[in-house]
Parts: C-alpha cells; sequence; structure tokens
C-alpha cells in the first residue's frame, strides 16, 4: 500500500465519490428529533431523537452520548484537537486503520454526505470488540483545529431498529 492509503479510503475515491453524486442522505429523516441538546462548551448542537437519554458516563474520549430507553444502542459525538495538517480524510483513513486490527472487521459501505454544511465520510463496518458482533456508522468531520467524529453503533443485526433516529441526529448536527 501506498503512503497515505489504507486501501479502504483514499482521496482519490473521496472526490470520485464527490463528483460521481453519490453525496446524499444518510438515512430517511422520518425520524422525530425534537429535543434540542447544546454542547455545555457551545461547540455543537443537535436534535436528539425522541426516546433517546444523555448519557451521565459516556464512554471515555466521547464529549456525549445517548442511548434509546431500550438501550440497544449507542449514538455518541467524540471531539479531538487536531493539528491543521490534518484533513477529514486523512482522520478517517487513521480511524479505518485502527479498527480494523478489531476481529470481525468488515468494511461494508464508505460513502459521502453532507453534515453541518460539509461533505463528510460515513464509514460503515462490523467488528467485535469483545462485547459481540458490532455494526458501526462513524460520520467524520474535521474543520482544524477540531476534529469530530459521529458514531451510531449497534449489535450488529439490530442496526436497522435505530437507524432512522441516528438518521436524524446526524442530520441535524451542527458546529
Amino acid at each position: 500500500m501506498r503512503e497515505g492509503q489504507t486501501g479502504y479510503l483514499t482521496r482519490r475515491r473521496f472526490l470520485a465519490m464527490f463528483a460521481g453524486g453519490v453525496a446524499g442522505v444518510f438515512v430517511s429523516r422520518t425520524a422525530q428529533a425534537s429535543s434540542p441538546y447544546l454542547d455545555p462548551d457551545g461547540r455543537f448542537a443537535l436534535l436528539v431523537a425522541d426516546g433517546w437519554t444523555l448519557q451521565l458516563s459516556p464512554p471515555p474520549g466521547t464529549v456525549a452520548g445517548w442511548v434509546p430507553q431500550s438501550g440497544g444502542a449507542l449514538f455518541s459525538i467524540s471531539h479531538e484537537i487536531v493539528s491543521n495538517s490534518v484533513d477529514t480524510i486523512g482522520y478517517a483513513q487513521a480511524i479505518l486503520g485502527y479498527v480494523a486490527r478489531y476481529p470481525g472487521f468488515q468494511q461494508l459501505d464508505t460513502r459521502v454526505i453532507v453534515v453541518a454544511g460539509q461533505y463528510a465520510p460515513l464509514l460503515d463496518y462490523l467488528l467485535d470488540d469483545g462485547s459481540g458482533a458490532q455494526r458501526v456508522q462513524q460520520v467524520i468531520l474535521v474543520q482544524t483545529p477540531d476534529a469530530w467524529t459521529l458514531t451510531y453503533r449497534t449489535a450488529r443485526d439490530d442496526a436497522g431498529r435505530y437507524s432512522e433516529d441516528a438518521g436524524a441526529m446526524i442530520a441535524t448536527f451542527v458546529i
């Protein structure tokens, strides 16, 4: 593999997806997202899907996370300060390089969507992190020095159950 390439998402593929018009909607926006959430530090805001509750102790590295009443999924937002040389594609490549080490890793899809007024890669993959087979979808936004990762995570066979809720939260995310 060439330097700066993970084999999953290259700058060329990102630009081709964008130029080819596949920038689209994450999921249907029919879910109700009506509870506004503003980050206490004022860095981002979104509408939270009905029936989802803010976690009082989100996972490490996460600035906010929500779970549905059933507890069968997690929608979380992570933030990191990055150098000016980091861009969205490089950051997405680094994430894929990291998660590809997990047992059962299988990349399902990579596409481009519009979030917070910018084009962002959506990574869709399976892995087993020791707690069972997981379906993970992540949206990556880099606006240096800030890097944001919006993650929707659920059991492998349960992803469709909450995807409209996650899509509604992603569609309303602003920075």
